[in-house]
């Protein structure tokens, strides 16, 4: 439904709030009835451009099925379409910069989603509990994913990311997304075949919430560690009993990490694994290590 400019028509649609230089769209008042929906934004309001959405300007608006926003829009608020369960498609400007969280959550009949090239960060929670949602295409600025920016997305097969990035992950991206393909989850992961996690982030990085086993095995045979900690690769493999990866990151392995780790594993009841790490370290030249085995196993 393409409504007329007029402000009267406009008005009984939408609120909108003065800015320094233009108008808000504040909020859609929703029709009491499942007439309407067809909305196209409009660009301007009493002959003033209307350059933003405001946070949960159309939170709940369960009978739009379609949603233009114009070119004047540069940034839409929190959560502004979040419960929006009839909503199929969107169509964003091109000149969009700021997409603030939670903007998509429970959108429940979104399928697909195009994200214009000016946003740079996909913020938590932007695609939370989509159950529909199956492709995603992101920006070709794009630089950042924020934690839980995808979570209980269960048909989720698609995720093209911008060619040439790396990406950097803070937190928990893909959670509850059991269709994504491990290599597109590793690929927000490495940008550039290699995780880079920030600093902060090695000591505390979830691997069980941020990678699936299926993740964390192609990452491990394409050799794209190098910028996150041994220790707490190994310690992930260790806690997951992922004994069979162990010869994949054994490059990483020296006999002192081995030793380390073997009593890491042996306080922590994982007898197969200490063996196995016990023995690399004897396979290495060093003495025979059978006495210690057998005094922390008993055998």
């Amino acid at each position: 439904m393409n409504y007329e400019q007029d402000n009267l028509t406009l008005a009984k649609l939408f609120e909108f709030a003065r800015t320094e230089d233009s108008f808000e769209l504040k909020r859609y008042l929703q029709p009491d009835n499942s007439a309407v929906t067809e909305i196209e934004i409009p660009p301007t309001f009493r002959f003033v451009r209307v350059g933003s959405i405001a946070p949960r300007a159309f939170e709940d608006a369960i009978y739009l099925k379609s949603v233009t926003v114009p070119e004047t829009i540069r940034s839409i608020g929190i959560r502004a379409f979040d419960g929006c369960a009839s909503l199929e498609n969107i169509v964003l400007p091109a000149r969009l910069k700021i997409v603030a969280g939670g903007l998509f959550s429970h959108c429940n009949s979104l399928r697909r989603v195009e994200l214009p090239d000016g946003v740079d960060v996909i913020r938590p929670n932007t695609f939370s509990q989509c159950p529909e949602l199956e492709e995603v295409v992101l920006p070709s600025g794009m630089c950042m994913l924020l934690g839980n920016a995808f979570i209980d997305c269960p048909k989720l097969r698609s995720v093209i990311f911008p060619e040439d990035n790396t990406i950097t992950l803070l937190g928990r991206t893909f959670i509850n997304c059991p269709q994504l393909p491990a290599e597109v989850m590793m690929y927000s992961l490495i940008g550039s075949n290699d995780i880079r996690l920030p600093f902060a982030y090695n000591a505390h990085f979830d691997w069980d919430a941020a990678l699936r086993r299926d993740v964390f095995e192609l990452a491990l045979q394409h050799n794209s560690f190098e910028h996150v900690g041994k220790s707490m690769i190994f310690t992930s493999i260790i806690d997951r009993d992922l004994i069979e990866l162990l010869p994949l990151a054994a490059g990483m392995l020296d006999n002192s990490l081995s030793e380390t780790l073997a009593d890491y594993s042996a306080d922590h009841g994982k007898a197969e694994i200490t063996a196995w790490l016990l023995n690399f370290k004897n396979g290495r030249g060093e003495k025979t290590i059978a006495e210690k085995i057998d005094k922390m196993f008993e055998l």
